[in-house]
């Protein structure tokens, strides 16, 4: 997350600095985003964080 904010660029750009083109890494990062990865990661965080909300929200 820093390296993004520092930088101010987008994870997509830092991506394509430390992988090859159709090596091993981007194959695999690509499979986890067509098995919909990206969106449970989502997913979950939004629901951790309402639930904290919920949990400390003062009345």
């Amino acid at each position: 997350a820093t390296l993004l904010l520092d930088n101010d660029s987008h994870p997509e750009a830092e991506i394509d600095q430390v992988t090859t083109p159709m090596g091993a890494t981007i194959a695999g990062l690509n499979e986890m985003e067509h098995q919909g990865f990206s969106s449970a990661m989502i997913k979950g965080i939004t629901t951790s964080t309402e639930k904290v909300n919920r949990l400390f929200k003062k009345d």
